[in-house]
């Protein structure tokens, strides 16, 4: 008997999705060829720890190959913290200040505060 394994079959995400100037955008999971993109990403910053330009467009690409219907003009565009919302996002990482406009629950530690 033939034994099959069906890797299209295997845990997926829940698919994230962001809005940006009006259009929908899929965030892509990460695959071994993004992760191997990233990896040169943080070799390169290295050598250039304090380089606070190439830092920004080490997480400009990163950003650019988990969206790839967003162009580098838009996220070029986009203010500090915006971007830095997105890299979180694209990541999982929700901070509670962003909870709501993601559509989250607060924590139980930010509903205390409140």
């Amino acid at each position: 008997m033939t034994k099959v394994f069906n890797v299209d079959s295997l845990y997926e995400k829940e698919p994230l999705e962001i809005i940006l100037n009006g259009k929908n955008h899929v965030v892509h999971e990460m695959n071994v060829a993004s992760f191997l993109e990233t990896m040169k990403d943080a070799e390169k910053l290295k050598d250039s720890k304090d380089d606070t330009t190439a830092q920004i467009e080490v997480l400009i690409a990163g950003i650019l190959r988990a969206i790839p219907t967003v162009t580098d003009a838009e996220i070029r565009a986009l203010t500090f913290d915006k971007l830095n919302a997105v890299s979180q996002f694209i990541r999982g990482e929700v901070p509670d200040e962003l909870r709501e406009a993601v559509g989250l629950e607060p924590t139980e530690e930010q509903q205390a505060k409140n």
